[in-house]
């Protein structure tokens, strides 16, 4: 609605992690035993190709692109 794409803007506080599958529920157990981990979740996979595509929330597939430049901005 505003033209701000939240997979291009910084957002602090967050971390994806690609870990391997059989270390997954291990890693989870980890973080949801602290405090900032309790809402961590597996939100994808990876399977063989070139590209991330990603579901959306109503059931469609968006193409990611690779980031032009540099993608986090130096803030501090």
């Amino acid at each position: 609605m505003l033209g701000i794409d939240p997979l291009e803007v910084a957002n602090e506080g967050k971390v994806v992690m690609g870990v391997p599958k059989e270390d997954a529920d291990a890693i989870l157990a980890a973080l949801h035993a602290h405090k900032y981990g309790k809402d961590a979740k597996v939100i994808g996979k990876v399977v063989s190709g070139s590209s991330v595509i990603m579901e959306t929330a109503i059931g469609g597939e968006r193409f990611i692109e690779t980031p032009m430049g540099d993608p986090v901005p130096r803030v501090c």
